[in-house]
């Protein structure tokens, strides 16, 4: 009889096993079918996201990237940016002035 108790206990035991895989299975595949759901509400009625501007259109990132770091050296300095001349001013820069030595 001992044999046969064993024998139903590892049954059991193998059968529960079973079952908590097939849940956990179940359950994850629930997970990923709302996860679908919700994305496909979420899309339908979320607005298409505009195009950027042609390239030509926009700031050159270089220009954007120094600038801001001149703003930033000079809040750090306590003085005022220095405003860089914007096409159509009609003052133009000051040249930069030479002390005639050579530059090598």
């Amino acid at each position: 009889m001992s044999i046969d108790l064993q024998k139903q206990i590892k049954d059991n035991s193998n059968d529960l096993s079973s079952y908590r895989s097939d849940i956990f299975r179940w359950s994850d595949e629930q997970e990923k079918a709302e996860a679908r759901r919700d994305r496909r509400r979420r899309g339908a009625g979320a607005a298409a996201m505009p195009t950027p501007a042609p390239k030509e259109l926009r700031p050159n990132e270089n220009e954007v990237v120094a600038d801001a770091a001149m703003r930033a050296i000079s809040s750090a300095a306590g003085t005022e940016p220095k405003v860089k001349a914007q096409a159509g001013d009609d003052q133009p820069e000051a040249p930069i002035k030479r002390d005639g030595q050579a530059m090598h």
